[in-house]
């Protein structure tokens, strides 16, 4: 009634008599306008750290760790690309092998600092030595901060960066 345009969901049912005449009709409609916009805010949102992200030297992740010991990528921005050699692998399976380092020592070392950080909260970060997929060395600096999740898992919020010339 002011002039504003509103979103509306609608749906209704047609009642209709032996013959398939409609009868009457009874349906709904739903004021989604808020829905709409928080979405809408939302996509904004979304593109606008995108473009962020992709402008960051390295990458930018999240790491979780289960209860049950697996993890996994939720996010790894395009920069993953560049720290594996333009890898063709996704992004979830890509970062997997960044954090298998080249050694058994090496991996204990990596894999002990993420339990830590997991068990204490405490920000993570880690130095390590990997194989890109063109077979030369890197060294990785990690950084994040661990949050607990309602299921048990820790979900590390961080970036990657290739300080092999370092």
């Amino acid at each position: 009634k002011n002039g504003n345009w509103r979103w509306i969901y609608a749906q209704a049912h047609a009642e209709r008599d032996s013959e398939g005449n409609p009868l009457r009709m009874m349906g709904c409609h739903l004021d989604i306008t808020d829905q709409r916009t928080a979405a809408a805010e939302r996509d904004e949102a979304l593109s606008r750290l995108e473009k962020i992200a992709s402008r960051v030297p390295g990458v930018v992740y999240q790491y979780r760790l289960c209860p049950d010991g697996t993890a996994s990528f939720p996010y790894a921005s395009d920069g993953m690309n560049d720290l594996l050699a333009n890898s063709s692998d996704g992004a979830g399976k890509a970062l997997s092998k960044l954090f298998r380092p080249n050694s058994a020592e090496a991996s204990e070392s990596l894999q002990a600092s993420i339990r830590k950080s997991a068990e204490d909260l405490s920000p993570w970060t880690h130095e390590f030595q990997v194989r890109d997929s063109g077979g030369r060395e890197r060294w990785l600096f990690a950084n994040s901060v661990p949050e607990r999740e309602e299921n048990g898992s820790t979900l590390w919020h961080g970036y990657l960066a290739d300080i092999s010339e370092r």
